[in-house]
């Protein structure tokens, strides 16, 4: 989809810097630890939460009443699928023993804000081109 919309607008998509900096966090000495691989990825899924509440608000802005009542279902039904993908995650972990089984919650909880959060740029971006 990123590529897509790069594609349309005829630009280059700018590097993730989230995913960047989680790359250098878990390469840092203090990433190394299982803790410190959980903040790691805590501190990335905070990061990708937040650019999508700024992405749903800035594609909001583009469009009419009726679309953006159909994004405001999209975003409802995507919070139920987040929800309900930890909770299933949490309830296949919770039998698990061993601190390895956080970071790896973390991660995929991070997934999927990052892939929430990349699809919602890529929209803007596509919205942006007449603009």
């Amino acid at each position: 989809m990123l590529i897509l919309a790069a594609a349309l607008a005829g630009a280059a998509m700018p590097a993730d810097v989230t995913y960047d900096r989680l790359g250098r966090c878990l390469g840092s000495k203090d990433g190394s630890s299982t803790g410190g691989e959980t903040l790691c990825y805590e501190t990335a899924r905070r990061a990708y939460q937040a650019r999508v509440i700024l992405a749903l608000s800035s594609v909001r802005r583009h469009l009419d009443q009726e679309a953006a009542a159909a994004l405001d279902i999209e975003q409802k039904a995507w919070i139920s699928y987040r929800d309900a993908r930890r909770n299933a995650m949490m309830a296949m972990l919770i039998s698990r023993t061993g601190s390895m089984y956080a970071p790896m919650q973390e991660a995929d909880d991070m997934t999927v804000a990052r892939d929430r959060a990349l699809r919602l740029e890529a929209q803007l971006h596509i919205l942006e081109i007449e603009s």
